[in-house]
């Protein structure tokens, strides 16, 4: 799937060395999604906040403790493009 919209945030995530990613918060027509990139460098997707974007990825459903679908999740291995 691919979403065209603005970042509007960027969050480096390091839980383990094998495993770092960045979670980003895009703003689409749509409303907001969540996405994460994979090994992506936190430096060049901060440079991104408030950048109209396109991302390309898997898209899957996120849920709460109660097993409810509260949003969705776009997962991609490349980072996103700037449109600008």
């Amino acid at each position: 799937m691919t979403v065209h919209g603005v970042i509007r945030s960027a969050n480096f995530m390091d839980p383990t060395p094998q495993l770092q990613f960045t979670t980003l918060q895009l703003l689409t027509e749509g409303g907001y999604f969540d996405a994460t990139v994979d090994g992506a460098d936190a430096g060049e997707l901060e440079g991104l906040v408030d950048a109209e974007v396109e991302l390309t990825g898997v898209a899957s459903e996120k849920f709460d403790g109660k097993m409810q679908v509260t949003g969705i999740l776009i997962t991609s291995n490349p980072p996103p493009e700037s449109r600008s």
